[in-house]
């Protein structure tokens, strides 16, 4: 499993002297960089790096489990220094499917409502809309993006603007 972990140095807000900064580098910076190095050699850390102009990592790390994780966490030296924030990933074809079996079970739940219509129809109808919404929030102008609606069925289209006032209000704060 994936995880992308971001670790960023907690400032202790009193003013730092060039003597505490000199121990802050060769303390904690300088043997972090070494064990993310040694990590990425060791290929626990599948990518990253520090962020640019910040004392802050980011990395990719594939293991089996949080408790993995933690573990490497906990064996960088800046690890009780810093904010951390660990984040499970999945894989796009996997959140793609997901999404897509979710747009097939919104669709046949439509068919249980309204016998009659057919699956292919209703996908496409579904997709015009959505890229619809898309566009109007956008520009928010339904009159330049009309277009979008084209081979939807009038039913739809009618539909459409009911469900628009309540959303020019909270987006524009009208």
């Amino acid at each position: 499993m994936l995880f992308l972990v971001e670790l960023d140095h907690v400032k202790s807000g009193q003013p730092s002297t060039p003597e505490a900064n000199r121990a802050c580098i060769e303390q904690i910076i300088l043997p972090t960089l070494a064990r993310a190095e040694q990590l990425t050699k060791e290929e626990k850390i599948m990518a990253g790096g520090p962020a640019a102009g910040r004392i802050a990592l980011r990395f990719i790390v594939e293991t089996d489990s949080l408790q993995d994780v933690d573990r490497i966490v906990s064996s960088l030296p800046i690890g009780p220094v810093a904010e951390t924030r660990i984040t499970p990933l999945i894989a796009f074809a996997d959140r793609r499917n997901s999404v897509q079996a979710l747009l097939q079970k919104l669709a046949s739940d439509h068919l249980s409502r309204w016998p009659g219509s057919r699956p292919g129809e209703l996908m496409r109808q579904a997709e015009g809309l959505a890229q619809w919404w898309t566009a109007l929030a956008n520009c928010g102008s339904r009159e330049k993006y009309e277009f979008k609606t084209e081979g939807l069925s009038k039913t739809y289209v009618q539909q459409v603007p009911g469900d628009l006032a309540p959303f020019k209000r909270t987006w524009r704060g009208i």
